[in-house]
């Protein structure tokens, strides 16, 4: 009898220990999908919950980045990019860091750690077949991807000096450049030309995240609000609010909705009907301008530090 009261203790003793496991980001277990179906049904999740079966991947090996801003995934060389601001010395983000562009493999590993130089704090990015145009301060850069050379520089107007997100219509052949600072959107036409596309959200902090979504510039509004304008007619619609924090990237998730970054550490899913369910909360570690990747299920997360990492976003239905 006491030899079973033993392994009693011991088997009661593991399970308090497996339940004390300090990690801040983990998946709901499967008895409590129901309650995030139940949230997203509300439009509501609980703050600083990992809401879905959202598993991290991998993440690259620390020291080898340097204040990732964005990255994205080129389809056809099965590489993804990376902007790194450069500003780990510096501390600051928006003056000229010489920074450079990383390439990544599937799996997370380095291939090129400076694959392009010459550049200044870059951000933003976008792909167009095999053009790579990124937001660098006051400039846009187009980069060949097969040679790495940067093929054009389009420079903004003298008073533009934080570039940015930036996004790309096909139809238009227009690129849409977020003026940080200034909280102004421009367009740039096929020859490299600037022109002011909207600046009315003087209520909104800053000017950051974009995304084109089949004639729809969706992109952050005011506080806590993303917003889609009509590329043609410049119309403007409320899509969704109740965003907790400055929104940094967006990105389309399928015919219903967006996921949304937050710059202080949150990815939300965002409803094309309003909902709003925060997906990921990684607080204090940042997640700043983020990409999908649909073929995997992956969403990649700059952390404004030395690390990109991955997570299979594995979304319940959502309505």
């Amino acid at each position: 009898m006491q030899q079973f009261k033993l392994i009693f203790s011991l088997v009661l003793l593991s399970g308090l220990i497996a339940c004390n496991d300090s990690d801040p980001i983990k998946p709901l277990q499967n008895n409590n999908l129901q309650n995030l179906n139940n949230s997203v049904a509300d439009g509501k999740a609980k703050t600083n919950q990992q809401a879905t079966g959202m598993m991290k991947k991998w993440s690259t090996v620390s020291g080898q980045l340097n204040v990732p801003e964005s990255v994205i995934f080129d389809p056809q060389k099965r590489i993804f990019y990376v902007s790194n601001i450069n500003s780990l010395a510096s501390g600051e983000h928006w003056q000229d860091n010489s920074g450079f562009i990383s390439t990544l493999d599937i799996d997370g590993k380095i291939i090129q750690t400076h694959w392009v130089d010459g550049l200044q704090a870059p951000k933003g990015m976008v792909l167009s077949g095999s053009r790579l145009f990124v937001a660098d301060l006051d400039e846009v850069l187009e980069i060949d991807t097969e040679t790495g050379a940067i093929a054009q520089r389009f420079t903004a107007p003298e008073d533009v000096i934080s570039l940015n997100d930036i996004s790309y219509d096909e139809g238009s052949e227009r690129l849409f450049v977020s003026d940080y600072f200034n909280k102004r959107i421009y367009q740039i036409d096929s020859k490299g030309n600037y022109a002011l596309f909207y600046d009315t959200e003087k209520n909104n902090p800053y000017q950051n995240g974009l995304y084109v979504d089949d004639g729809q510039l969706i992109m952050a509004g005011q506080q806590g609000k993303i917003k889609a304008l009509d590329i043609q007619n410049g119309n403007v619609i409320e899509i969704a609010e109740g965003i907790d924090g400055s929104i940094d990237g967006i990105w389309k998730y399928n015919d219903k909705g967006y996921l949304v970054s937050v710059w202080e550490g949150s990815v939300y899913y965002v409803g094309k009907n309003g909902k709003v369910v925060e997906l990921l909360n990684t607080q204090p570690v940042n997640t700043a301008d983020t990409a999908y990747w649909p073929e995997k299920d992956w969403l990649l997360i700059p952390d404004f530090d030395q690390n990109v990492s991955v997570y299979e976003v594995n979304l319940p239905v959502m309505p």
